[in-house]
């Protein structure tokens, strides 16, 4: 131990500048080459947040959010090399996961040769991060945290639940309504975490027979049973090695397989099917719940032990109709999404059909929002989505109230945007046909006095 603290000391030495902070930013160690550079004496700094003597300081970032910040152009005009730029890194140490201290150094003495350090570290980074995006295509993980879409409040908090469990390993539960995003939200998580490189993959518990799943969770040896595979065959478990494994819809999952998943939990260790030892490994598990696994514990549908193993990180998806003010931002980054699909290029929607989206309650949340786009984009022709396009959804959703889409309270609005977008398709069609009102009623498939009524009605002026 005295040796390699005298080592850890020769090179701390031997390095340009040095200083040690704790968790909050105060010096708490300088070196002579620190000394030299900034012509003060450990006494004068000892105890000082490093922010009050370097004001250019980033080590208050790389406290924050625990990353270094390596080779970052630093001019500082209060040391003895005024407006001498030197090249500095900012490194948190951190123990158990937690920020401890600040490690600050340079290591160049010649500036043109720490600039051609940093060029090239930058080539190299972006290199790597070329790669490692590349990686987390082929392995599995579509999403990253950029994909989680909205500003409400409701949203920033969610985004803020997947970084926070991106840093560790911890099991995650996701839970919310059917369509709310969970799938994506544990994509996100693996590809914000150090398990990006690795394998992402996910098994729906409601998908596949009670019989077979044990098979595809774990895998089985050649021979387990009648009809297996020559040389056997590895399960979920295996594949997501090193990676990360989504187990969606958990609350399906049969109670007989509950003490396995658990025991996987709690030891780290899979067995096959007919296997004759365990296998380790090193897996992090997110599992998605589309009903309250606490109301399924209570009613024994559930085990309590597998519950709060699973529940160690819990975000929540909030429905659509309450975070409503992510709508237009959603539409947008869904028609985008769509056009690449279906080979079309939508922009926009207008002003009714916005006024529209906004006051469904969308039962199904996002996944109904991006049907209803879908079969939009099928009828339009133009680069704008109208409220003709959406004739179909105004009927169906007639009768909000009856099928629980919106509140009683909300039936004038219905009957306002029901106003507004009929009066807007038989303008349209009256524009098109340069007012003629026997093309435009044709058009319309409705009588010419039907056309009339509805002019007199909608209170169009010709």
């Amino acid at each position: 131990m005295e040796l390699e603290h005298s080592l850890a000391q020769l090179i701390i030495e031997h390095l340009d500048t040095v200083a040690v902070t704790d968790a909050e930013g105060r010096y708490i160690y300088v070196n002579k080459g620190w000394v030299d550079w900034m012509g003060m004496q450990p006494e004068e700094v000892i105890g000082k947040y490093i922010r009050d003597v370097v004001p250019n300081t980033k080590i208050d970032l790389a406290l924050k959010t625990g990353e270094p910040l390596i080779a970052q152009l630093l001019v500082e005009k209060k040391s003895v090399n005024e407006n001498q730029p030197s090249v500095v890194t900012y490194y948190p140490i951190k123990k158990d996961g937690k920020v401890i201290a600040g490690f600050v150094f340079s290591i160049f003495k010649d500036f043109d040769t720490a600039l051609g350090f940093q060029q090239r570290l930058g080539h190299l980074t972006q290199e790597l991060n070329y790669v490692k995006d590349e990686l987390r295509k082929l392995r599995g993980a579509r999403y990253g945290i950029e994909s989680v879409i909205g500003d409400s409040t409701a949203m920033r908090k969610v985004r803020e639940r997947i970084i926070q469990a991106a840093r560790t390993n911890s099991t995650v539960l996701i839970d919310g309504e059917t369509g709310t995003g969970k799938e994506l939200v544990a994509h996100a998580i693996h590809s914000s975490s150090p398990r990006s490189v690795c394998n992402f993959v996910k098994i729906n518990c409601a998908a596949i027979p009670n019989e077979l799943l044990e098979s595809e969770l774990f895998g089985f040896e050649e021979g387990a049973f009648t009809g297996a595979a020559k040389g056997g065959r590895r399960g979920k478990f295996e594949m997501a090695n090193m990676g990360s494994l989504f187990l969606d819809e958990i609350n399906q999952l049969p109670l007989g397989l509950q003490p396995k998943l658990l025991r996987v939990l709690q030891e780290r260790e899979i067995d096959r099917l007919g296997g004759k030892k365990s296998i380790e490994i090193d897996v992090r598990v997110i599992a998605a719940a589309n009903a309250s696994l606490e109301k399924m514990v209570k009613e024994r549908e559930f085990r309590s032990d597998l519950f709060y193993r699973l529940n160690v990180m819990r975000i929540t998806l909030p429905p659509l109709r309450e975070r409503r003010e992510d709508i237009p931002q959603l539409v947008q980054a869904l028609l985008k999404k769509l056009n690449h699909q279906l080979g079309v290029e939508v922009k926009s929607v207008t002003p009714a059909v916005e006024k529209l989206l906004m006051k469904y309650e969308w039962p199904g949340n996002v996944r109904e929002l991006q049907n209803v786009l879908e079969r939009a984009m099928n009828v339009a022709w133009g680069e704008i989505l109208e409220a003709k396009h959406f004739e179909w959804f105004i009927d169906k959703k007639r009768n909000f109230g009856g099928a629980s889409a919106i509140t009683n309270g909300e039936a004038d609005s219905l009957r306002e945007i029901k106003h507004t977008v009929e009066k807007e398709v038989v303008l349209e069609a009256l524009k098109k046909n340069g007012g003629n009102k026997v093309l435009a009623a044709r058009e319309l498939k409705i009588s010419r006095t039907m056309l009339y009524k509805k002019i007199r009605n909608l209170g169009i002026t010709m």
